[in-house]
């Protein structure tokens, strides 16, 4: 039983580490750079670099309409539990559809809101002959941290209780 109770809170311990790997590593630079009367045209490059991976998208100027900034709140407000907070993110608006600059989102609204106007401008005015807006997307890996975290934690507190017993 002894032997149980080491590895169960060694395991804990285990995820607790995962998740703040995961929460640190799997964030991703998410970099969009406008260009307005180059050699190759005028495009828009949406790149996100992580640890893991880089994805790389090109836009056609004449395709990118703007940018909006939107709000929701967390899943566990909908749940009815308590109020979670505030979510804002970013999407450029094409087109042919809606794409959103970051796969994750953020709580700070400003910020969010400045990148949506700034790429709006861009898009509808002529003065500006290059823009670039930088972000970091924590998506994937804060989630994934979050769970495991709480998983570690919930797995070491169980077996610190049943040494108890």
């Amino acid at each position: 039983m002894r032997t149980y109770l080491i590895f169960t809170f060694f395991f804990g311990v285990l995820l607790i580490i995962a998740g703040i790997a995961c929460f640190f590593t799997l964030d991703a630079n998410v970099t969009l750079t406008c260009v307005r009367g180059s050699n190759i045209g005028d495009t828009c490059t949406l790149a996100s670099v992580g640890k893991f991976y880089s994805t790389s998208q090109e836009i056609k100027l004449s395709e990118l309409t703007g940018a909006t900034y939107g709000s929701h709140t967390s899943f566990i407000s909908r749940l009815g539990r308590r109020r979670g907070p505030t979510m804002y993110r970013v999407e450029l608006q094409t087109r042919s559809g809606r794409i959103p600059l970051t796969e994750g989102t953020a709580t700070w609204s400003e910020e969010r809101r400045r990148m949506a106007n700034q790429i709006t401008s861009f898009a509808k005015g002529r003065s500006k002959s290059s823009l670039k807006i930088e972000d970091i997307d924590h998506g994937a890996g804060s989630m994934l941290g979050m769970i495991l975290v709480v998983g570690g934690i919930l797995v070491g507190r169980h077996s610190i209780t049943s040494a108890d017993d």
